[in-house]
């Protein structure tokens, strides 16, 4: 069950950390079995560019939890998703106080990238994408994602505020789980401030 992994973290929060920790990753049908966590929270070698820097002692796996794993692993696949559509928008939208808010926000999205690749560089873990092509919420899916590749003008407009609007909204649902849940300092503070920023990205989305 999702409370052996995490304990009174909500359910969006540890439906999340069964796919981040799982071996396959998400299923896209719900009734498809879960792997047993044994075994699944060690993320191997460290990929090129995404070592711990030099001298910092070797990372286990014992070090670095399963809510600290599938939260990270979540968040970089939901922030990849949102900076594609965030540089969409001065391209193709057609509000000018949408395009302006955008730019801000891919600026601030890919800070908040690069925190959490230091995260999993700091404990020796592959950024391997596990969510890559999953339909989850605060994601879209191919074909939403084609949609809005594809749209121009005020259609665009509507489809990237729904889009936005569904990825900030599961951000602060995320970020409020993990302060009840076994997550590490490093890894509360951050979602802290993740949520933070996504209550913030709700207000000025309803007002452009």
């Amino acid at each position: 069950m999702a409370t052996n992994i995490v304990a009174g973290a909500g359910k969006a929060l540890a439906a999340a950390l069964f796919c981040s920790v799982s071996v396959s990753g998400c299923a896209h049908s719900p009734g498809q079995p879960v792997p047993s966590k044994a075994s699944t929270l060690d993320p191997g070698p460290p990929s090129p560019g995404l070592g711990r820097p030099q001298g910092h002692p070797a990372a286990t796996a014992t070090t670095f939890n399963a809510t600290d794993l599938g939260w990270i692993q979540l968040m970089l696949a939901m922030d990849r998703q949102t900076q594609r559509i965030l540089e969409l928008v001065p391209e193709q939208g057609s509000s000018m106080s949408l395009k302006a808010w955008a730019v801000g926000t891919s600026d601030r999205n890919r800070a908040e990238l690069s925190s959490l690749r230091a995260l999993l560089a700091d404990r020796g873990a592959v950024d391997n994408n596990p969510h890559k092509g999953h339909d989850m919420p605060g994601m879209v899916d191919e074909r939403e994602l084609r949609a809005l590749e594809s749209a121009r003008g005020a259609h665009f407009d509507l489809l990237a505020r729904s889009a936005l609007h569904d990825h900030y909204s599961q951000v602060r649902k995320l970020a409020s789980s993990v302060q009840e849940a076994e997550a590490s300092a490093g890894v509360r503070e951050t979602a802290r401030k993740a949520g933070a920023d996504a209550a913030s990205a709700l207000r000025n989305l309803a007002h452009l």
